[in-house]
């Protein structure tokens, strides 16, 4: 595929976006929520679009109309589902706290009390961890690869990195973390028990603060 077509694609997907955005709110809502619904309990290949609209109260048409494919809308759920996220962390000041064990805690305890209040996107989380069609696979890879940057900043950044011990690489302590956090979500494929795994979440953590941190730094 050509710089050019890629071009073209790009715009067309534009030009559908904006005109869901001149939809009234509560309609655009509907849209979304049906699309996750359907999106969490088919998986992306076996969720209809149809489907979409019929929980939308819209015909499949108007769909298409506003984002042009079943794979722009997709992918326009994970941004919304990632924008909701960071506006909740944002919110709450996540950056305000410097020791970098507490402010995991923070954004875990953010993160779930957003998600029990929508637990459609959770169960949309969880789908996109096991998705593994070939018409999304490398988007999400994409996509996963470039929220690295901002989920490092949101965990380091104004850190007091004096508390960890020499030689203690706190990116790689975040990349242990989110390994944790995979196999949390691997182990609950019917959904995420955030809840129920938060007291062993804060034991990990605690774990890693007391070989990781100075002395001086603890109790």
């Amino acid at each position: 595929m050509t710089a050019s077509v890629k071009l073209f694609q790009v715009v067309i997907i534009i030009e559908h976006l904006i005109e869901f955005s001149r939809l009234a709110q509560e309609k655009q809502s509907a849209i979304i929520n049906a699309a996750i619904s359907v999106f969490a309990a088919a998986g992306y290949k076996k969720a209809y679009v149809s489907e979409i609209a019929k929980g939308a109260g819209i015909s499949k048409a108007l769909v298409f109309y506003y984002f042009g494919s079943k794979k722009a809308l997709y992918l326009y759920l994970i941004g919304y589902v990632r924008d909701l996220i960071m506006a909740e962390l944002n919110t709450n000041k996540i950056n305000a706290n410097d020791d970098f064990f507490d402010r995991i805690k923070e954004i875990a305890r953010v993160e779930m009390a957003m998600m029990k209040q929508h637990p459609g996107i959770t169960h949309f989380i969880n789908s996109m961890y096991f998705e593994r069609d070939p018409e999304i696979i490398q988007d999400l890879q994409q996509l996963n690869a470039a929220g690295v940057p901002a989920r490092e900043d949101l965990a380091l950044n104004g850190v007091n990195f004096a508390k960890f011990k020499a030689n203690v690489d706190p990116k790689l302590v975040v990349n242990i973390l989110v390994k944790f956090t995979e196999g949390v979500i691997s182990s609950n494929k019917s959904a995420l028990t955030f809840e129920a795994s938060m007291d062993e979440f804060e034991a990990c953590l605690d774990l890693l603060k007391n070989n990781l941190y100075k002395e001086e730094y603890l109790g």
